[in-house]
């Protein structure tokens, strides 16, 4: 296993995974050749959930992965390794999966496959549970957002959208776009201004466009 694979395993598995993974491995040899090609195929298909993507592939820099999911659940864009430019479009997760093994220095061609399909199902099982509980966990805490801090100036600036204030008397009320969400929303104030708390109920993408509307 080379180097750019143990940290690619490194990565997107967790300590947790890691330690999972090596005790399936002391189980039986046979389970080596299996992990990593079914490792990366797991973590494929979770990002390929997404309706878009952009980051590294795990654990190895001077790389990049942009892709948007089509109607048709094709993908298209481009992936990024060492400054070569993959580019592709409306293909299937196989063909990014296929891609990506290029920046591990993967040829999936000479792996040997040793195990039946009972003890191929449940090493898959294992390894899909692993990788989305670790993926979750971490496009949580780099994608929702759970507070903001705002300065005093700010909360006199109305919605872009229905033009109503966001604040009256230095609590948020919402304007007509947010204030079915207000009881949602926390306001503390700081000497330099406020911290506003999101609860659960705020979903990146809704804490997103509420941080354009108050920053702008």
């Amino acid at each position: 296993m080379n180097t750019k694979t143990k940290n690619f395993l490194n990565e997107i598995l967790g300590s947790k995974g890691r330690i999972a993974i090596e005790n399936l491995q002391k189980k039986s040899p046979d389970f080596v050749d299996m992990i990593i090609p079914r490792t990366l195929l797991s973590w494929i298909a979770t990002i390929c959930k997404l309706n878009k993507f952009e980051g590294a592939i795990p654990g190895n820099t001077n790389t990049q992965i942009v892709f948007n999911k089509n109607e048709d659940n094709s993908f298209s864009g481009q992936i990024s390794i060492n400054n070569e430019l993959y580019k592709f479009e409306n293909k299937a997760p196989l063909h990014i999966a296929s891609i990506v093994s290029i920046g591990l220095e993967l040829d999936l061609n000479n792996f040997e496959f040793p195990l039946n399909k009972s003890e191929i199902s449940d090493l898959g099982s294992k390894i899909d549970t692993l990788i989305k509980t670790h993926f979750i966990n971490e496009y949580k805490s780099k994608k929702l957002l759970k507070s903001i801090k705002i300065t005093k100036n700010e909360l006199d600036k109305k919605c872009q959208m229905c033009g109503k204030n966001e604040f009256v008397d230095q609590e948020f009320v919402g304007c007509l776009c947010f204030r079915s969400m207000s009881k949602s929303i926390k306001t503390e104030a700081t000497l330099n201004g406020f911290n506003l708390y999101f609860s659960k109920n705020w979903d990146s993408e809704a804490i997103e466009t509420f941080i354009k509307i108050i920053k702008k």
